[in-house]
C-alpha cells in the first residue's frame, strides 16, 4: 500500500511521515524506516514554507522515533530523548499516550537490564530518561521507572522494599489510562503475592472485566500471560488462559520486543504441563534471541526453566553442562543468576529444581 502512495503525497504531510517511520520499527521493516527518514529531511531542508519551530518539532520527533534503534540501551536512548526534548515546542504525534509502553511484555525490568553488574547504573540512567521522554509525549509510559526499580528489588530478593516501590508506581499512574503500565505493576504484584505476605490491588478476573470495556487486544494479551505465569508457578494447569495453555501464541500478533517475555511465560506453562522435552528443545533458538537483544534476564529465566526441565527428565547432568555453557546464550551460564542474587526466589518458583541443579547456579555479589 505504501509503495502506491506517491512521493509528492507523502512529502506534502510530513508528519504521515513520522507516524509511519514508528510503524515500520513496530513491523521491523527497518530499511522503509531509514528511506522514509531520507523523505522526512528532504522535506525539512526543501519546504521553504516551514517555520523554524515546524522543522525543530519534525527534526525533533525524528530523533525520538530513530531512538527506538537504541533499544535497550537506556543511555543511548536517552541521548535522543533529550535531543528531541530540546528541539521540539509540542508533543509528538507518532506516540499516543494511552498506547502500548512496552511492546506486549509485562515486564520492565526483563525489557531493559542487559549489562551484569551494571543494574544500579542502568536503574540510574532510566530516572534520568523518562523525565525528557514524558515531556514529548505527554507522560507516555508514566512511571515505568518506578515498576523497574520495583522489580529490581523483587529479584533481589527485597520483597518489602518492592513493595514500597510498586506501591508508589501505582500512585502515579493512577487513574491516567494507561492500562500497560498498570498490568506491569499487577504482574509483579502477583509475583509478590508468591513471595510474602500481600494482597494485589485486585483480582485477576476483576482485571480482565475492566480491560475487555477497551476492547484493546495487546492489553489482554498481556493480561493472559500474567495469568499464566501466576497459575504456571502454582502448578494450577487448568486455570491457565487459552491462548497460553493452549499453545495459541501463534495466533496473536507479537512485537519483537516483547515476543521473548511471552515465550518465556509459555515454557513455564509447558513445565507446569510436565511437557519438559518442549522447553529443553526451545532453548537453544530462544537464548540466542535473547543474547542478540542483550535479554539478560530473560536469558536467566530460560536456562533455570531448561535445567529444571533437565532435572525433571532426571538428565541434570546433560542439562547442567547445557547451561553452564551457555549453549547459545554467550557462554555465561547460570551464574548469571548473580544479576540481582535472585536464587532464592528460583527457589521458589522453580521447584523442580533439586539441590543438585541449584549447584549450577553460582550466586555472586555482581548485582546483588
Amino acid at each position: 500500500m505504501l509503495t502506491e502512495c506517491p512521493v509528492s503525497i507523502l512529502k506534502a504531510h510530513p508528519l504521515a511521515i513520522l507516524v509511519l517511520m514508528r510503524s515500520m520499527f513496530n513491523w521491523r521493516l527497518i530499511p522503509k524506516m531509514m528511506e522514509l527518514k531520507v523523505l522526512l529531511m528532504e522535506v525539512v531542508e526543501e519546504n521553504a514554507a516551514l517555520s523554524d519551530e515546524e522543522r525543530g518539532n519534525l527534526l525533533g520527533e525524528c530523533d525520538l522515533i530513530m531512538s527506538f534503534l537504541c533499544y535497550n540501551d537506556i543511555g543511548a536512548m536517552s541521548q535522543l530523548h533529550r535531543r528531541a526534548s530540546s528541539q521540539m515546542s509540542r508533543p509528538a504525534i507518532s506516540i499516543q499516550n494511552n498506547g502500548g509502553w512496552t511492546f506486549g511484555s509485562p515486564s520492565v525490568l526483563m525489557m531493559f537490564y542487559r549489562d551484569p553488574g551494571q543494574l544500579e547504573s542502568e536503574l540510574a540512567q532510566m530516572d534520568e530518561c523518562m523525565p525528557h521522554y514524558y515531556k514529548i509525549t505527554c507522560g507516555h509510559g508514566q512511571g515505568v521507572e518506578k515498576i523497574m526499580r520495583a522489580e529490581a528489588a523483587f529479584v533481589q530478593g527485597r520483597f518489602a522494599d518492592a513493595q514500597i516501590e510498586l506501591e508508589r508506581a501505582y500512585a502515579q499512574i493512577e487513574g491516567n489510562g494507561q492500562e500497560n503500565m498498570a498490568l506491569c505493576c499487577d504482574f509483579l504484584a502477583w509475583r509478590l503475592a508468591l513471595a510474602k505476605e500481600m494482597k494485589p490491588h485486585c483480582s485477576l478476573e476483576r482485571r480482565r472485566t475492566e480491560l475487555l470495556r477497551h476492547h484493546n487486544a495487546a492489553w489482554l494479551n498481556i493480561w493472559s500471560g500474567i495469568s499464566a505465569y501466576y497459575y504456571a508457578l502454582l502448578g494450577e494447569s487448568e486455570k491457565i488462559p487459552p491462548i497460553f495453555g493452549e499453545h495459541r501464541l501463534s495466533d496473536i500478533n507479537m512485537l519483537a520486543p516483547g515476543r521473548q517475555m511471552l515465550l518465556l511465560i509459555e515454557n513455564q506453562v509447558y513445565l507446569a504441563q510436565e511437557n519438559y522435552a518442549k522447553v529443553i528443545g526451545r532453548s537453544d533458538g530462544q537464548l540466542s534471541v535473547c543474547e542478540g537483544m542483550h535479554y539478560r534476564l530473560v536469558a536467566l529465566h530460560i536456562r533455570i526453566q531448561t535445567a529444571a526441565a533437565y532435572e525433571a527428565h532426571g538428565k541434570m547432568a546433560g542439562g547442567g553442562a547445557d547451561a553452564d555453557a551457555g549453549h547459545s546464550g554467550g557462554g555465561d551460564g547460570l551464574s548469571d543468576a548473580s544479576v540481582c542474587g535472585e536464587l532464592s526466589l528460583f527457589e521458589k518458583t522453580f521447584t523442580a529444581l533439586s539441590e543438585t541443579g541449584k549447584s549450577v547456579c553460582q550466586v555472586s555479589d555482581t548485582d546483588g
